[in-house]
């Protein structure tokens, strides 16, 4: 698995292919996420990873706010 995660590295870190099963061991672990929130922002935005960090970014700090209000 590690050729994998290499071969990742070095050639394509722009979008999250949800069909291979290292992938998406790669980019939970990476972004910090379970398998279905993963699936669910790519469903949401597309599989290009700057806009899954993007709209994840964007739901983590939604819910930083509405936990200061409350």
């Amino acid at each position: 698995m590690s050729d994998s995660y290499d071969t990742l590295a070095v050639h394509d870190r722009m979008r999250i292919l949800l069909s291979e099963p290292w992938q998406v061991a790669y980019w939970t672990r990476v972004l910090e996420v379970s398998e279905d929130e993963l699936r669910s922002l790519v469903r949401e935005v597309g599989n290009e990873t700057h806009l899954v960090r993007i709209r994840l970014t964007e739901l983590r700090e939604a819910a930083a706010e509405s936990q200061q209000a409350a």
